[in-house]
């Protein structure tokens, strides 16, 4: 800080804490922006070399971070690593473009950073980035890190990084800094930009994503819900999408599939193409053995028309029974999971996960990721990270009948390719298949993946459940919500999916019950601190429930 006054001084600039009148509102410019969950469009730089010395320019903000990520981060580093460095440079500008020092430019121009190491090295005439520094930059420009309050609410950090020493991965660490040579090895290593990021700026770490289940663009990230809805045996197969408000749904968008929902064995949705948007997937039965995966790309007004994947032929006719959309990879765009059934030992059926990664435009090739001893007949699965190291986990769900349901995590490898061998990580006596339903989402946005247990509350009502996922490998079961008794939720006329309603990171719920006319009505359920807020009601009097399916 001494050197830093000293550089100010010299330059003539004001030091925060002036007492003129004109003083304060030429920094109003500077305090404009107040969001720790988006980042600016713009940031004001004040510029020490080149043509602009002496001046301050507001330059927009994704291009100020790749131009600094040219300067201070080497193309040549691991991809993970990369992405790490992209969310520091990234949020160390946001952080003082939201908590501003109250600089002064000579000319009394407020700024929030300056184009030197003092804060990060900005001279776009010299420092051109390249493909592999924008590829960073979408990879994590969604993400962002707080942390808890020592007495309230948690809230953006400031992400700083030094060149640090050639050693180990983590050696240096401190707990406040990203140090550049040492993380190089972590990415080398094989870990993901999370895991580096856990590394260096230590727990207890919020992992932000802004915009999952994000389809029909809003400008302000907010997820939305969806449905497909059809007649069994009509070629036509119905989508709807419901954009999410502050107080609720709006109308939907509807779209139309020349397909019969009959054949639709599956279907989800995630970030496939790596825009940032939810797409839709289904996997189709064409014919006995032949199974396709359709994908319908998001637009941020509806869907794209569909596309054609991956195809591929089954030896039995009753395999791939269970899609799973996740990244396994830990590249960042959503891969395809098939979960199938194959013939055991002594004729009992096992389980087999296979993973085709996105690319782009399409899946690749079949991936045998993990085999084990669970019918996917009578066992649900879920694609999940809920050990928060960037890639999918799997988690299972088994019925032991009287003695309750057991949920079995088989987590992904350290260096990723696979997962490992299966471990208990909840046992619930009472609980059900068939009385239980898990949502995956982050419920406290700690970047990994929990679920939500909806169960039946007497005969009426529901309640829900955060299956927090710890840091030990297991699941910690959290009350969050309670139907109230003037509310009509029996369990059975009741479908929920996950949404996030705000883009505040923490996973929300949006529930669709059958209304006493049979047709449908929907509600979100936004996460807080304290519990779960219902958001007002949209009916669809003219939907049949019996037809809606909400993914």
């Amino acid at each position: 800080m001494v050197l830093l006054a000293a550089v100010l001084l010299a330059t003539g600039m004001a030091l925060p804490g002036g007492s003129a009148s004109a003083a304060t509102d030429a920094r109003a410019p500077c305090r404009a922006w107040s969001s720790q969950l988006q980042p600016p469009p713009t940031i004001r730089v004040y510029r020490t070399r080149g043509p602009d010395a002496g001046t301050v320019q507001k330059v927009n903000f994704r291009r100020y971070v790749a131009v600094v990520m040219a300067a201070e981060w080497p193309a040549s580093m691991p991809r993970e690593t990369l992405r790490a460095g992209a969310l520091a440079v990234k949020q160390y500008a946001w952080y003082y473009s939201v908590f501003y020092r109250g600089w002064l430019a000579p000319d009394g121009r407020c700024f929030h950073v300056m184009d030197t190491s003092i804060d990060q090295v900005y001279w776009p005439e010299l420092r051109v980035p390249g493909r592999r520094h924008f590829e960073a930059i979408d990879a994590s420009w969604r993400l962002s890190l707080q942390k808890p309050g020592p007495t309230g609410p948690s809230r953006l950090i400031l992400t700083s990084y030094r060149q640090g020493l050639r050693v180990a991965c983590g050696t240096d660490r401190d707990g406040r800094k990203l140090f550049q040579l040492s993380s190089r090895a972590c990415g080398a290593a094989g870990l993901t930009a999370r895991q580096i990021l856990r590394t260096y700026y230590g727990a207890p770490l919020e992992f932000i994503d802004t915009r999952p289940h994000d389809i029909l663009a809003d400008g302000a990230w907010r997820g939305d819900a969806a449905i497909l809805s059809g007649v069994a045996g009509r070629p036509r197969t119905d989508w709807r999408l419901y954009a999410a408000t502050a107080s609720g749904f709006r109308r939907p968008v509807k779209g139309t599939l020349r397909l019969d929902p009959e054949l639709i064995l599956d279907r989800g949705t995630a970030d496939v193409t790596g825009d940032g948007m939810s797409d839709l997937v289904l996997l189709v039965r064409v014919g006995q053995r032949e199974r396709q995966l359709i994908v319908l790309v998001a637009s941020g007004s509806g869907y794209r028309a569909p596309r054609l994947w991956a195809r591929w032929r089954e030896q039995n006719a009753a395999d791939a029974r269970r899609l799973l959309l996740a990244d396994f990879s830990g590249d960042g765009p959503a891969d395809a999971g098939v979960l199938r059934g194959v013939a055991g030992s002594a004729g009992h059926r096992q389980a087999k996960l296979l993973v085709m990664p996105a690319l782009s435009n399409r899946f690749g090739t079949q991936q045998s990721w993990w085999r084990g001893g669970f019918d996917p007949r009578f066992n649900m699965a879920h694609a999940a990270d809920v050990t928060g190291d960037g890639r999918a986990d799997l988690v299972v769900s088994q019925d032991r009948g009287e003695q309750g349901l057991r949920l079995w995590v088989m987590a992904s490898r350290v260096a990723g390719g696979g997962l490992v061998s299966p471990r208990l990580w909840l046992e619930r006596r009472g609980w059900a298949a068939d009385s239980t339903r898990l949502i995956a989402t982050d419920e406290n946005r700690d970047g990994r993946t929990d679920l939500f247990a909806i169960r039946p509350r007497g005969r009426a009502g529901i309640s829900v459940l955060a299956l927090r996922a710890q840091p030990g490998g297991w699941f910690r079961v959290v009350p969050r919500w309670a139907s109230p008794s003037g509310l009509a939720l029996p369990f059975g006329r009741v479908q929920a999916a996950p949404l996030h309603v705000d883009g505040d990171g923490r996973g929300d719920l949006a529930i669709f019950r059958r209304l006493a006319g049979g047709g449908t009505a929907l509600f979100w359920l936004r996460t807080t601190a304290g519990g779960m807020q219902p958001g007002r009601s949209l009916e669809e009097g003219a939907l049949p429930w019996q037809r809606v399916h909400a993914y």
